[in-house]
């Protein structure tokens, strides 16, 4: 066989190839079109007791859950374009006791409730999470996406892989985590932990401080009260830390890049040095660690 022969097949092999890999292309293309152009929308209401607990799950879309003043459940759901291919609403409604709602991805909820109704679980595959004025103890999680809790009466637990979290506005603890994005949490009744692989942290407004840990970016708190031992760390980021005058409790700041400075507390120090300090406040009690690897640490009264 000869060179030209040889390279004639090569090239009709690549271009069949190519062809193949640009047909995938706008098959891709297409689909996520169609993911975001509008399809079937579902509406209905549901008649409740006092008391009544409602889970949420759904897979791809965005979440909303909010109360009124009125003795029932409304559920609005909008689905994309090829969810409304599917047969049925796309959306199963158990009711009882418990009202737990499941969908298929591609859905969109809006969600209003009597105050009355225990929101107990609200769970997304992709697509944003928003609470706005509900009770009971809530466990929302996001595989990816963010999370926007405004005003819980109860608990609050906020998981997301990606994405943000604010939470403000709560009767009970806070426990936030997120794998990438910045959490801010303010007014919180209770004692708060957040946890972020990377972003910022920033918390005021609340009873006390169990955990703020990040390990990207700077973190802002305000620690009117610790249980036990409180852990504040970022490996890259600065530390502002604005610590109660009334805490009692052993205090370790220290950074390997960076400085620690205190202003207008009532720390016993036993030794300080530009990047470390140690001491106690009060009589001395539970443990205080504040490290950050790269950044500096600000220590100041609350």
């Amino acid at each position: 066989m000869s060179n030209q022969e040889t390279n004639g097949k090569t090239t009709k092999k690549r271009k069949r190839i190519l062809m193949v890999l640009v047909f995938l292309l706008v098959i891709a293309m297409l689909g996520l079109a169609c993911t975001n152009l509008p399809g079937k929308y579902y509406q209905e209401t549901f008649a409740v007791e006092p008391g009544t607990v409602l889970k949420i799950y759904n897979g791809t879309g965005n979440i909303k859950v909010s109360s009124w003043d009125r003795d029932y459940v409304e559920v609005g759901a909008q689905s994309n374009f090829f969810n409304s291919l599917l047969k049925g609403p796309g959306i199963d409604i158990a009711t009882g006791k418990e009202l737990v709602i499941r969908t298929r991805a591609g859905m969109d909820l809006g969600i209003t409730v009597p105050k009355g109704v225990l929101i107990t679980r609200v769970e997304n595959s992709r697509g944003t999470i928003k609470l706005d004025n509900v009770s009971g103890n809530v466990d929302a999680k996001a595989s990816t996406g963010e999370i926007q809790i405004q005003g819980v009466d109860g608990l609050v637990k906020a998981e997301t892989n990606m994405g943000k979290i604010s939470v403000e506005n709560v009767s009970g603890d806070v426990d936030a985590k997120t794998s990438s994005g910045e959490i801010q949490i303010h007014k919180v009744n209770g004692f708060v932990k957040a946890v972020t692989n990377n972003g910022k942290i920033n918390i005021t407004g609340v009873s006390g401080l169990y955990e703020a840990r990040t390990e990207r970016g700077d973190i802002s708190v305000e620690v009117p009260a610790i249980r036990d031992n409180l852990e504040i760390r970022s490996n890259l980021g600065s530390i502002k830390a604005f610590l109660s005058p009334n805490l009692v409790a052993q205090l370790a700041a220290s950074t390997s890049t960076g400085n620690v400075t205190y202003q207008d507390l009532p720390l016993t120090v036993n030794q300080s040095s530009q990047t470390m300090i140690t001491g106690r406040l009060g009589e001395g009690g539970g443990k205080i660690n504040i490290t950050t690897s790269m950044g500096s640490i600000s220590l100041n009264k609350l």
